[in-house]
């Protein structure tokens, strides 16, 4: 009788499989083989360290300056416009101004010019009309899609952005006579507006 034998099955992990096809696309370093080899050639298997050559490091190089020159850029205007995320048909994003709202509220962020002094900025709110106005130049002025709480609406300044949290005056639990749930949402900040507006 035969001594029954053992015989292993292979499984690669995710991790592996992605750096033999890393080695069988790379056009420098290791190759394949020797990628397998490192792997699965020897009892304690330990991954080889990638060599890269001079033109490889020069690129490597260059992106880490890149990338390091563009987060001292951005400043703390850039960091703040970028962190508001829009909830996709609930609010739009253009250039200058991002907008979005809930059942109860809607929120406005107006980016200023980098040299707008906070002083020189006027915000109006009253029942029906929002307006902007910046070093003497309104930047947004308009009839509002839906009547807001004056009181209850607040808007400030900070990071470089003009934040303005308006209360819906027909919102959730609180419906204008004949209207349900789904007319308290605004299709724009202001009436007749376009839809992308």
């Amino acid at each position: 009788v035969s001594p029954k034998r053992h015989r292993k099955v292979a499984v690669l992990k995710d991790d592996e499989v992605e750096r033999i096809e890393r080695a069988d696309k790379a056009t420098s370093g290791y190759s394949r083989d020797e990628v397998m080899q490192s792997m699965y050639g020897n009892a304690n298997p330990i991954a080889i360290r990638p060599k890269y050559n001079a033109e490889d490091l020069r690129k490597m190089a260059l992106k880490e300056e890149e990338e390091s020159r563009v987060r001292r850029i951005e400043g703390p205007q850039e960091k703040s416009w970028n962190a508001i995320q829009v909830p996709d048909m609930l609010g739009i994003q253009q250039e200058k101004c991002k907008w979005f709202q809930n059942q109860s509220y809607v929120e406005i962020y107006y980016r200023l010019p980098t040299n707008a002094r906070t002083h020189r900025v006027n915000v109006d709110l009253q029942p029906r009309k929002l307006s902007i106005e910046v070093e003497g130049e309104k930047v947004l002025d308009g009839t509002l899609f839906a009547p807001i709480k004056k009181d209850m609406s607040t808007w400030i300044i900070q990071d470089g952005l003009v934040e303005i949290t308006l209360l819906k005056r027909y919102r959730r639990g609180l419906y204008e006579p004949g209207k349900t749930n789904a007319d308290t949402f605004w299709r724009s900040i202001f009436l007749g507006a376009p839809e992308q507006e």
